[in-house]
């Protein structure tokens, strides 16, 4: 090998500087990358967070008031609900009646008959429901705890269910 062409120590430093630079260019993309998704997943998170803001103001639970049980279900939000689906579950076979029930000087009582269905179709901004809940057997009393599910459309079109008093969760369908 002739002596101008072996490597000299400026070649093996260019080489040296080459795949350094590789590797920081490869570190780069890689963290480029990483902040990207980190970034995606907290831009999804926001929007879901977004998503479920009226739906965390919506609630259904079992009340005792002097005697009478009752189902209330709460809109606190500032946008309506639609198409309400209720369910109550307890120590035995429950039934929500649709007779509504009534705050009156501090006491909770029977206002006069309903549907259960057409009751609880759509709640507006601020609405408070109440139903009157019975066990299914006539010769039975409702035993607390009990617990309500409720599954509502909210303005946007997105379906939520409800349970008791956790978190909402979206509902794509049965």
């Amino acid at each position: 090998m002739l002596l101008s062409q072996a490597p000299l120590i400026t070649d093996w430093l260019s080489a040296v500087g080459q795949v350094a630079g590789a590797i920081g260019t490869f570190a780069a993309v890689a963290v480029a990358l990483r902040l990207a998704v980190k970034d995606n997943r907290r831009l999804a998170s926001e929007l879901r967070d977004r998503e479920a803001s009226t739906a965390r103001l919506v609630s259904a639970t079992i009340r005792r008031g002097l005697g009478l049980t009752f189902l209330e279900i709460r809109n606190d939000s500032n946008e309506a609900i639609h198409d309400l689906d209720v369910r109550v579950t307890g120590a035995g076979a429950l039934r929500v009646t649709g007779q509504n029930v009534e705050e009156r000087n501090g006491r909770f009582v029977p206002a006069g008959p309903g549907s259960a269905t057409e009751s609880v179709r759509a709640l507006r901004p601020g609405e408070v429901r109440r139903l009157v809940v019975e066990a299914a057997d006539e010769a039975q009393t409702v035993d607390l705890p009990a617990s309500a599910a409720v599954c509502f459309t909210d303005s946007a079109g997105l379906r939520w269910l409800r349970t008791a008093h956790e978190p909402p969760r979206r509902w794509l369908g049965d």
